[in-house]
């Protein structure tokens, strides 16, 4: 799969990504990174390639207001993951133009293989894009007959459509997963199931998250209204993160990002649709999950880390979350 860029007001105005076409049938993964240093930013990113599963994730620093127009030489099924930076623009098929924020995902289909979108200088972006085959998609569908059969149908029609009618948010679940593919297992026997499992994984959330957004029928008055007021809530996120295992009360993190307590609980549940403490118990948790798993942590250890001074207190948060204990997982 090759990606074409064709940069406006840019000295180095074209530049070309490329994965070549990996079987079905083949059970390797192939994986590639490169930096780009050129005129209007640098940046670095990774890319991973298995049958009929492409992913790109990389970070760019932009310099200067720029339009790029981003081509490929096939039609995909693709899950987006804005992790940093706002931008607006056009995808091909879709119509009108569209914002996309930090933290925000979708999952979409187009016929057209071309989209373009407009960057802010001076600002860094960060994404995570994974793309299915169309012959990989089909056989997804025919696997999991019930999970995506009215989108299937709009891409056999060749219509375009994006699951939930616009942009979700990244939950502290789909980063978790994301951190986990950036460093998947070393071990080249283990890394197609791994990818793929993880892979299939976030599309589950994709699915369920849009699922909700359906059914929902409540209507509530937005309280994020400007660039800024969207500033101070992902700020406060990121410092509730950094301070996971001893973090600050609601009233001393909305003094930090200079808004009050309302305005931040309002918005935190609008924007990351969860409560403050609801998003940093699930990223703790997701966490705890990882360690288990991925490192030999004794139990006490892993609560001492995210900030608990028991470790009952840690034991009921997360049979509370998961169904079973931390030692049922790890023996699982």
């Amino acid at each position: 799969m090759k990606l074409s860029l064709q940069i406006d007001n840019a000295d180095q105005s074209r530049h070309e990504l490329e994965l070549p076409v990996i079987p079905l049938t083949d059970s390797k993964v192939y994986r590639n990174e490169g930096h780009m240093d050129v005129g209007f930013g640098k940046g670095h990113f990774q890319q991973l390639n298995l049958g009929g599963i492409y992913i790109f994730w990389g970070d760019f620093n932009i310099a200067q207001n720029l339009r790029i127009k981003g081509t490929t030489d096939m039609t995909s099924v693709g899950m987006s993951f804005h992790l940093k930076g706002d931008l607006k623009g056009k995808m091909g098929g879709l119509g009108d133009d569209i914002l996309v924020r930090a933290n925000e995902q979708m999952l979409c289909y187009t016929p057209v293989t071309s989209s373009t979108y407009d960057f802010l200088g001076n600002q860094t972006y960060s994404t995570f894009d994974v793309n299915f085959s169309l012959a990989y998609f089909e056989q997804l569908v025919i696997r999991y007959p019930d999970l995506l059969t009215d989108f299937y149908e709009k891409v056999i029609k060749q219509e375009p459509i994006m699951l939930g009618g616009g942009n979700m948010p990244i939950t502290p679940e789909m980063r978790m997963i994301i951190h986990e593919l950036m460093h998947q297992p070393k071990d080249r026997t283990l890394r197609r199931i791994f990818v793929e499992a993880k892979v299939l994984e976030l599309l589950a959330l994709q699915v369920e998250l849009s699922q909700n957004r359906n059914t929902s029928t409540i209507k509530t008055k937005t309280i994020i209204n400007s660039s800024q007021d969207l500033r101070k809530i992902h700020e406060a996120k990121d410092i509730l993160l950094a301070r996971a295992d001893n973090p600050p009360t609601i009233y001393e993190l909305a003094k930090m990002v200079g808004t009050n307590d309302f305005k931040l609980k309002k918005g935190f549940k609008e924007v990351f649709n969860n409560t403050v403490f609801g998003f940093l118990l699930d990223f703790k948790m997701e966490k705890a999950r990882k360690l288990l798993r991925y490192t030999n942590k004794t139990t006490a250890e892993i609560a001492h880390l995210l900030g608990y001074s028991h470790p009952g207190h840690f034991t009921n948060a997360f049979k509370k979350k998961f169904g079973v204990t931390p030692s049922a997982l790890r023996r699982a």
